[in-house]
């Protein structure tokens, strides 16, 4: 029914096939990441109208394609970072953030520098240090071992 709808170019759709009870990826996904309740079920606008048993009429999905088209949908924020590592080796990042701006982790923090053993009640400094590309405000929480924390 949807590959009809799809071939038609009536609307600017895609629309993919999870075969659960074939391909355990998909299972998983259908189970986890939906509300699946049985094949078939056909999830629109992202699962937030499901058809489930199926339908013979053409003009349901129809309509329920026009609906999702009609949603208000928030900008979609990426952010993708391309780092030259050695020949031929790319790392790639990409950060996305739906109706909320896309923000990629700090760096690594160095390990804390400071004194290696201490006694109880005194104060002792500590440094580390790292960056974050989009200058945000950063805290460091530390953890000693002894199942105290900083």
């Amino acid at each position: 029914m949807l590959a009809q709808i799809y071939d038609s170019h009536d609307y600017p759709f895609l629309y993919t096939a999870m075969v659960g009870d074939i391909n355990l990826k998909a299972y998983d996904r259908l189970t986890i990441d939906y509300n699946f309740a049985g094949y078939p079920s056909c999830f629109l606008d992202g699962g937030a109208d499901v058809e489930v048993g199926g339908t013979p009429l053409e003009s349901v999905f129809r309509s329920k394609i026009e609906s999702a088209g009609q949603r208000s949908v928030s900008p979609i924020d990426m952010l993708v970072k391309l780092k030259w590592v050695d020949s031929a080796v790319i790392e790639i990042s990409v950060a996305v953030g739906n109706n909320t701006e896309a923000n990629s982790a700090p760096a690594k923090p160095s390990l804390p520098t400071g004194v290696s053993q201490g006694d109880s009640g005194v104060s002792y400094q500590f440094t580390s240090q790292t960056t974050d590309i989009e200058a945000n405000d950063l805290y460091y929480q530390f953890f000693w071992g002894d199942g105290d924390s900083t």
